[in-house]
């Protein structure tokens, strides 16, 4: 009978690598939110796998890339500080093309922090199903082993779940022989509160697209847990605010008579009866708060602490 083991997998890589994406895949259930967007992730989100063999504490990142300040200097100290206290260094490339291209200064960035960690490490090729002829990987493969000759290099899929079973099993195998660091049943440390406004974030970026995903932010006002508990009609009651910091900007999310916040409303909705597991009453307010993203005491009062 092999000996169980337990420990901490950091997940890094640049910004829209898909480390969210795996998380949600590997835990079965949408922790991390995930957009189109770059730099979606803006806080350390835990998931936590137990297997009959190993429990393997999951750490989603923010995105490592260069932080010119306020959140961003928060989202790159967040990643950094998972890096340091990991037990094994998982590290996400994604294929954003057909052709193999040369690693960036940002991907060297992340291979000497990781070597200079000195953590057992594994490079995970994702988007794989991107490519419309899978012989096609073979060039990312020779590319990424020459360059920085990972011990271990798995090309997958997060998002279709190719070969990310064979990635746990290596992942797995690398963590240290110990005791379970959480109970059984433990999906991850956040609070409902906190997945709730990440939901609600989400929800605001899809519907904006391109137009302000970075300067969204999402209070919870109130969260009415007791109604849950009412036998004849369980029911969640949140308010919650979602901030910008302009007033264009909230012209935006608040859309031609009301019909942008609606929808984040509503898309919001089906995903919190999902995660809480019973009916959700949602009332959505929008409010300016200027500069936000670079204001420090701002910052710490929406939980990006610097």
């Amino acid at each position: 009978m092999s000996e169980f083991r337990s420990g901490y997998c950091a997940i890094v890589g640049r910004p829209n690598a898909g480390k969210s994406t795996l998380l949600n895949r590997l835990v079965g259930l949408k922790l991390a939110i995930a957009t189109h967007k770059p730099q979606t992730t803006r806080d350390r989100i835990l998931g936590v796998l137990t297997t009959d063999d190993a429990q393997v504490v999951l750490v989603d990142t923010p995105g490592l890339h260069k932080a010119d300040g306020g959140i961003n200097r928060h989202m790159v100290k967040t990643a950094e500080q998972a890096l340091s206290s990991a037990d094994v260094v998982l590290w996400m490339m994604e294929i954003d093309t057909d052709d193999a291209r040369t690693p960036s200064k940002g991907q060297h960035h992340i291979y000497n922090s990781i070597i200079a960690s000195e953590k057992p490490w594994i490079v995970a090729l994702n988007k794989v199903d991107k490519l419309p002829d899978r012989s096609r990987i073979l060039p990312w493969l020779k590319l990424w082993q020459e360059t920085f000759n990972p011990p271990i290099l798995i090309p997958l899929s997060a998002q279709d779940g190719d070969n990310v079973d064979e990635l746990l099993a290596e992942v797995c195998k690398l963590l240290p022989v110990g005791p379970m660091l959480f109970d059984a049943d433990t999906v991850t440390d956040r609070t409902e509160r906190f997945l709730s406004a990440e939901i609600i974030r989400e929800k605001a970026i899809l519907e904006t697209q391109d137009e302000l995903p970075y300067s969204i932010a999402v209070t919870i006002d109130t969260f009415n847990e007791e109604e849950r508990f009412n036998p004849d009609d369980p029911v969640v009651a949140i308010q919650a605010t979602v901030h910008v910091e302009r007033d264009g900007q909230k012209r935006i999310v608040v859309g031609t008579r009301g019909k942008v916040i609606k929808k984040i409303g509503s898309r919001s909705r089906r995903d919190l009866r999902h995660l809480l597991g019973c009916r959700v009453y949602l009332e959505l307010f929008v409010r300016v708060t200027k500069k936000w993203t670079h204001v420090d005491h701002q910052l710490r009062e929406f939980g990006y602490d610097q």
